[in-house]
């Protein structure tokens, strides 16, 4: 099967940021698809020069913009273009919540009958002569699917068990309209920037006296703050979170992690300063945020771990990250409000400093494969409240049924011990498919 997509493929493009071996070119290359990959590892002898195929500079997307400029000179390739970066026509369905409630409709009714007629669903495979396997796709003619009047008489099963068939303009509008580009493929201005995570811009006092801090005094960063004190309806308020708090992290992007590592052992004193700058500008803003009356929650933001353990040691984050969110949550509590966390990785060994220490009173980022939600919940929750869970690699590539099963799961395991509120395990990417968002936050609202 996999050889048989690859012959059917145009291009293979491998854009690892490290690859051991590069099997995946290898295998691309064995079924004559033609290859474009980082120029990283195993890569670099799998695709050695340009007879076999293009490389980039890896983490360098202008690179692989000027490679796949390259491609229009290869034979076969025709029309050579990418609409990413084009806003694109689609259909735009808004629901509504009560005529579908009353109809028995959910979004995983609507996406359900859709998603073939408009997207396409394998019904069967086909073996050609020569011997290749080929999926059978059936879905609705191209005039079709463009014809809104089509689409909004297309039928719908409702949820309950009755027989008859409700039609989608019955609960929904059906309109044209246009998509931005994905997020993951926006341009930003000066192109896509990757962490350097072996220098950052203060390795020296030197460049920490002419590094340019931020002014957390300017009035034109609160201004959002203030259209929000203006216009939002009465029984709205505002959960702060612009970037507070990075103090982990804002350590190992200025100085550079693999720098910051060396730094903890022969530079304290630095480490300290940086530190403690980041205190002063962190703590000048939040009591600014903190003056506007519809603020009644900060959402600090810090990653400290990963899959096994904490970023840096235990101590270290006791003795230059933990007092910093420690002096954050006072100011929070001081002004009556809960202080709440996202802290991605595996924070076992300095969880109970963030909660009897620091003070945080809620907690977000969870991954099923270092704890999952329900069991920090069993271990935790009786002293701070547990957010969000459903794992962003179940949104990401399980199906919207899996999905809804799996956001249900949670509601059942947490929700009855109380200080639970539903959601991601963490942020939700471009790559994540809507119809899974819509599903797991259909689901939670039931």
């Amino acid at each position: 099967m996999l050889h048989s997509l690859y012959r059917i493929a145009d291009l293979t493009v491998v854009p690892s940021i490290y690859e051991p071996f590069g099997l995946v070119a290898l295998e691309a290359m064995a079924s004559g698809c033609p290859c474009l990959v980082a120029d990283t590892g195993g890569l670099r002898e799998v695709v050695p020069n340009d007879d076999v195929g293009l490389r980039f500079h890896s983490r360098d997307p202008d690179s692989l913009g000027q490679m796949a400029e390259r491609l229009r000179t290869i034979d076969g390739l025709e029309d050579v273009e990418s609409s990413l970066d084009q806003p694109q026509p689609v259909v735009g369905i808004r629901l509504d919540r009560d005529a579908a409630s009353d109809l028995g409709i959910g979004l995983q009714q609507i996406g359900s009958a859709l998603r073939p007629m408009l997207g396409g669903e394998t019904v069967t495979e086909w073996t050609s002569p020569s011997g290749d396997t080929y999926d059978v796709v059936v879905r609705l003619p191209a005039e079709m699917r463009d014809d809104l009047r089509v689409l909004a008489s297309l039928p719908i099963a409702p949820s309950s068990n009755s027989s008859a068939m409700i039609r989608l303009d019955q609960v929904a509008t059906v309109t044209d309209t246009v998509a931005e580009p994905r997020a993951a493929a926006l341009q930003r201005e000066g192109g896509r920037r990757f962490q350097d995570e072996h220098v950052g811009p203060i390795t020296s006092w030197e460049e920490f006296e002419a590094f340019q801090w931020p002014d957390p005094e300017r009035d034109e960063v609160y201004r959002m703050f203030e259209w929000c004190e203006e216009h939002l309806p009465d029984d709205m308020c505002v959960l702060a979170t612009a970037g507070f708090a990075h103090f982990n992290e804002h350590l190992s992007w200025l100085m550079g992690y693999e720098t910051l590592c060396y730094a903890l052992f022969d530079r304290r004193d630095l480490v300290r300063a940086i530190s403690e700058r980041l205190l002063a500008i962190t703590e000048a803003a939040v009591r600014r945020v903190l003056q506007f009356g519809r603020v009644r929650l900060v959402f600090g933001t810090d990653d400290m771990g990963f899959r096994s353990a904490t970023l840096i040691s235990p101590d270290d984050l006791r003795e230059f990250v933990l007092p910093n969110h420690r002096r954050i949550a006072a100011l929070v509590h001081e002004a009556g409000h809960p202080y709440l966390l996202h802290c991605c990785g595996n924070l076992a060994q300095i969880m109970d400093d963030l909660i009897d220490d620091v003070g945080i009173d809620a907690k977000h980022s969870y991954e099923n494969a270092i704890l999952p939600a329900p069991e920090f919940q069993a271990r935790y929750g009786d002293r701070i409240g547990v957010l969000g869970g459903v794992d962003v690699d179940i949104l990401a590539r399980a199906s919207a049924e899996e999905v809804r099963a799996a956001t249900r799961a949670l509601i059942e395991a947490c929700h009855p011990r109380g200080r639970y509120a539903i959601g991601s395990g963490n942020s939700i990417p471009s790559y994540v498919p809507v119809e899974n968002y819509l599903t797991m936050l259909d689901e939670a609202l039931r």
